[in-house]
């Protein structure tokens, strides 16, 4: 990734952990578990104890990142920060819980644990937002009205090498003025933003009906895609079940 695009998405990232207070919740969850190991019988520490829990699900059920578009979500885990946002934070509390009804002191100690990974790494986030402040790297962001196009293309997918790299963009040049004559009536400049050397990516600068042309093939493909998978997985199941192969056969 290069410096810009790592500065926007630390930005939302660090934005979002502001906003749902996801540190400040956990702590609270904690102590409130805490005070019902210490005083078990008392109602009002086990009401706190859900209304806690309640409140920091309600807020990990609508985060910004959930939504990231997925080159963001992969910037995301190659940080490692993907346990610590949204509803992957919420099915790590909820395991915590589930695995250990009958041992809260052991559910504490784990939620001890996640709580503080999660202070480190939004510290981490606040240490490298200074960072790009000090040395003056700036905030790679669409304006409003910009759109921009991804194409990440693997390493092993082109065998690292660069006359497969340049093949594969060739291919993705003609596949992309295909959809801009489509979506403008004429091709488009392809004109580069940004490159990112590390995963080879490559962003593209886009008029608004291209982005949303190409786009809407994609979610349709994608999904016309599931709905094969679907089918396999309900004939496989049928086989299974003893019908008889023609009968499950397509017509």
């Amino acid at each position: 990734m290069n410096a810009e695009r790592l500065h926007a998405i630390v930005t939302a990232l660090q934005k979002e952990m502001v906003a749902t207070q996801t540190h400040a919740q956990l702590e609270a969850l904690c102590n409130s578990l805490q005070q019902v190991l210490q005083q078990n019988n008392h109602p009002q520490y086990q009401d706190n104890l859900a209304t806690n829990l309640k409140k920091i699900y309600s807020s990990l059920s609508v985060c910004p990142s959930d939504n990231f578009s997925p080159a963001w979500r992969q910037l995301l885990a190659e940080m490692g920060g993907t346990p610590f946002f949204g509803l992957s934070l919420k099915a790590a509390i909820e395991e915590v819980f589930q695995r250990n009804q009958i041992t809260p002191a052991v559910a504490l100690k784990e939620l001890q644990q996640l709580s503080q990974r999660v202070n480190t790494f939004q510290q981490a986030l606040d240490q490298i937002l200074a960072a790009f402040k000090q040395f003056k790297i700036g905030n790679e962001k669409l304006e409003p009205g910009e759109c921009e196009i991804g194409m990440l293309i693997p390493r092993d997918a082109v065998g690292n090498n660069l006359n497969g790299f340049a093949q594969e963009l060739k291919e993705l040049i003609f596949v992309l003025n295909t959809f801009s004559e489509v979506a403008t009536g004429t091709p488009d400049e392809l004109s580069i933003k940004t490159i990112s050397s590390s995963d080879l990516t490559v962003y593209l600068n886009a008029h608004a009906p291209f982005a949303a042309c190409l786009s809407v093939a994609i979610e349709r493909i994608v999904a016309l895609y599931k709905q094969l998978l679907e089918i396999k997985k309900i004939r496989g199941e049928l086989l299974k079940q003893g019908v008889p192969d023609k009968q499950t056969a397509g017509h």
